[in-house]
């Protein structure tokens, strides 16, 4: 069967795979032994048939993937500590989880850890469509309003663009451009290495008295 055969039997209708080839064109390629083990990969992983449609019926990328990638990036989301069950609620409703860039996904998780509303994030993933950029500026600037932000109130972090011009008469880009998230991470990083640098000093110096110590 070609892949389109093959999606056409899991309930996919002629309109709805026409959009999806825009955004995908691999869908329209003859073979569907891909698809197949796309298919089967999820379902043993504990997929539904239904999360499986909606998944692929939002974010037909992922059809790009190929098992392996799959995988490894299941077993990534084990690795940072989600539980099987959390992976497979996570990337259902948020399937992009599967196509975007590690390094990018390993930000967010480690930010919102940070500022610990990351179990919000579990109840709605979708929030991880936001950019991170965005979220930083916007969390450093209800911190400066004196906004004691958690997981039953985060989600004023998440909300349009014009709901919170409104609320809180910043724009956009003055907001990005106020809190920088790339300044915070050099900062982070300039931090860091100053801490390291301290540390080896205090090593050394340690070393060295002892050196002294055991010379007398």
């Amino acid at each position: 069967m070609t892949n389109i055969e093959i999606l056409l039997s899991k309930g996919y209708n002629k309109e709805m795979l026409i959009k999806m080839a825009i955004r995908n064109i691999q869908i329209s390629n003859d073979k569907g032994n891909d698809i197949n083990e796309f298919f089967e990969y999820l379902s043993k992983k504990g997929y539904s048939e239904k999360a499986v449609f909606i998944m692929i019926k939002q974010t037909p990328d992922v059809l790009k993937r190929s098992v392996k990638d799959l995988d490894d990036r299941f077993e990534y989301f084990l690795s940072k500590g989600f539980t099987n069950k959390q992976v497979i609620h996570m990337t259902s409703l948020a399937p992009e989880l599967f196509v975007a860039r590690k390094i990018v996904i390993d930000e967010k998780i480690d930010f919102y850890r940070q500022i610990k509303v990351d179990r919000a994030l579990l109840d709605n993933p979708r929030k991880y469509r936001q950019s991170i950029d965005l979220t930083y500026a916007r969390y450093e600037c209800l911190k400066s309003k004196g906004y004691m932000l958690d997981c039953v109130n985060c989600g004023i972090l998440f909300v349009n663009d014009y709901y919170f011009e409104r609320k809180f008469g910043i724009k956009k880009q003055t907001l990005l451009d106020l809190y920088s998230y790339s300044d915070y991470v050099k900062a982070k990083r300039q931090n860091n290495r100053t801490l390291i640098r301290r540390s080896l000093e205090n090593i050394a110096h340690k070393k060295k008295s002892q050196i002294n110590k055991e010379g007398i």
